[in-house]
């Protein structure tokens, strides 16, 4: 514990300063692995580098360093590293910080994650984008598309799921881009989302949707 509450100590971030100092010379850290120190230092400001280094801990250590600066973190990819750094930051408080993460994200190529690691880096820009719609231009259309994409694949990946845990999760894609079809009032769309999800075997729940839409249908 003591370890933790130093992180956020004037000690600890001046630990923190010099650590990265240090790290952008022996290439350590996330930052290091994959070339990120020029975009870190010139996108982000003093505080919010400060807030990053002290709040991101996705291995839940106790250690005061940071995975941004310190060791050989296995993220696998820059995409995802970014990716998941967003997410950790998708709150009103840290939008800035997480939108930033999120654009660099997208200039990683796709082709740089495995079929499942594509899978979830959909998700989490749905999930992202989705939340942002009406304070971000196009973040809408960049959910659909995310949604789309997750589609696309959702074939393979569930076909992956059973070979490795015998069993396929619900779907994020199937289920956003028929909420988004279903406000716009395709339900006919909506329908064929839930109705190929289903074929699938996705966990969503289908039927129940399939029902209420079958309904707004028939009434309408």
């Amino acid at each position: 514990m003591a370890a933790a509450i130093a992180s956020f100590s004037p000690a600890g971030v001046k630990a923190m300063a010099n650590t990265d100092a240090q790290s952008q010379i022996s290439g350590e850290g996330a930052l290091g692995l994959f070339g990120l120190w020029d975009w870190w230092n010139k996108t982000f400001t003093a505080d919010q580098r400060t807030r990053v280094l002290e709040e991101y801990n996705p291995f839940f250590s106790d250690s005061a360093a940071s995975p941004l600066t310190t060791g050989y973190p296995s993220f696998g990819s820059a995409r995802y590293f970014l990716s998941s750094t967003a997410m950790w930051f998708n709150n009103p408080s840290g939008f800035e910080i997480a939108l930033k993460f999120m654009d660099k994200a997208q200039s990683c190529p796709i082709s740089s994650l495995s079929l499942i690691r594509y899978h979830f880096d959909c998700m989490e820009r749905i999930r992202f984008y989705y939340r942002w719609r009406s304070e971000l231009d196009g973040a809408l259309q960049s959910a659909i598309e995310a949604c789309k994409e997750q589609i696309g694949i959702a074939e393979d990946v569930a076909r992956q799921f059973l070979l490795e845990d015998n069993y396929i999760p619900h779907h994020t894609g199937y289920e956003q881009l028929a909420i988004i079809y279903e406000k716009q009032k395709d339900f006919h769309s909506a329908i064929d989302l839930c109705v190929l999800g289903q074929s699938q075997g996705w966990a969503n729940d289908f039927e129940k949707r399939l029902s209420r839409l079958r309904k707004k249908i028939a009434s309408a």
